[in-house]
């Protein structure tokens, strides 16, 4: 196996691993499945946490498919993928 054959066989390892899903992001998914949509003052809310970490984690789970982040800033609001 040469090291172009190896290095693709890790990607295709690493894109079939399930996303490790956190007890905030349960907390969002189980919100957005039960009511559709959030905006960021509820995300911030939901959980107790400020702008940045309220940030960091959609950023996490639409970067790992499990949202979908739909506008910018103020309109800002997520959904399940």
């Amino acid at each position: 196996m040469n090291a172009a054959s190896a290095g693709a066989e890790n990607a295709a390892e690493a894109k079939s691993v399930a996303p490790v899903i956190t007890p905030q992001m349960k907390i969002v998914l189980d919100y957005l499945k039960k009511y559709g949509e959030m905006h960021d003052e509820e995300l911030q809310e939901l959980l107790h946490i400020k702008k940045t970490r309220a940030y960091l984690l959609t950023r996490q789970m639409s970067e790992e498919g499990l949202i979908e982040v739909i506008g910018r800033g103020a309109e800002k609001t997520y959904r399940l993928k």
